[in-house]
């Protein structure tokens, strides 16, 4: 694209609507897609909350002493093979009395979710944890690791900057061709009238087949310039009939002009001239 229709374009108003609509597009596509990722993700996150909460909450229950709740651990933590759920449980003083986590991370406000790195039998790991607090003082954890939520926020992310991408790209490309196609229609409507502006008045703007308002507005213009035809017209046919009715008086009073100003010409003849002129001029303006 040229400079100079570059130029055209910033000051085209099709172009500018086209890319505030463009621009209006974009936020509502953006603003969907943050919906989509922190919905999917707050889902994930209430999912989770709602197991650490479920199986925590039933390690507080009074007829399950340490002995069942560190089998309890062990057997859980063995059935899980790939490490995603685990439990742990913690003396009074923090010490570790069975599961994967190899010490409990302080400030941690019992019943409440929170996520943290925290030290495991396979090294540091993102998790969210829930901790119980038991008569006994004991501390349950149960645990969530987090790298398959972070690898799946990611890849939502991903997918979610590509189909943006895509999106705006899209639109982009829709707009640029419907401004160059409204472009296109107002550079016609141009010629039409610089058709007109230079004498052809036969010609009309060209109407297309979409019926929008700016074919109405054309077909109105056309119909302006049908009834100027008209009145030109009907000017032009007066302009030459005042012509070929003016013809005969006017030849006339140049003849009696003529033969006033004959040197021959005596004063009664001279005077019946001009009175003969003067009868020519008042019938040529009762003529008009």
């Amino acid at each position: 694209m040229s400079i100079a229709a570059l130029r055209r374009w910033s000051r085209s108003s099709s172009a500018r609507f086209a890319l505030l609509f463009l621009l209006l597009f974009g936020s509502a596509s953006a603003t969907l897609f943050a919906f989509v990722y922190y919905r999917s993700i707050a889902y994930f996150d209430a999912q989770t909350d709602e197991w650490l909460a479920r199986e925590t909450g039933r390690a507080l229950d009074p007829a399950v002493d340490r002995t069942s709740l560190i089998k309890r651990v062990e057997t859980h933590n063995i059935h899980d093979l790939t490490h995603q759920r685990g439990f742990a449980l913690f003396d009074a003083h923090g010490r570790r009395l069975s599961g994967d986590i190899l010490a409990l991370p302080p400030g941690i406000t019992a019943g409440e979710p929170v996520e943290l790195t925290a030290p495991t039998t396979r090294g540091p790991a993102p998790l969210r944890l829930m901790i119980r607090v038991i008569d006994n003082g004991d501390r349950f954890v149960a645990t969530q690791d987090l790298r398959q939520t972070q690898a799946y926020a990611a890849e939502l992310m991903h997918a979610i900057y590509w189909t943006a991408a895509l999106v705006l790209l899209t639109g982009l490309v829709g707009t640029l061709a419907l401004a160059a196609a409204q472009d296109r229609r107002l550079r016609d409507l141009t010629m039409g009238l610089h058709q007109i502006m230079s004498g052809k008045l036969e010609a009309r703007l060209p109407v297309s087949a979409r019926r929008d308002e700016i074919d109405d507005l054309t077909r109105e213009v056309n119909r302006t310039l049908d009834e100027i035809q008209r009145l030109m017209i009907a000017v032009k046919s007066a302009g030459d009939n005042i012509a070929h009715d003016m013809r005969t008086p006017l030849t006339r009073l140049l003849a009696n002009l003529h033969r006033a100003n004959a040197p021959d010409t005596s004063a009664p003849q001279m005077a019946a001239a001009i009175g003969e002129a003067v009868d020519e001029v008042q019938e040529m303006i009762s003529m008009f």
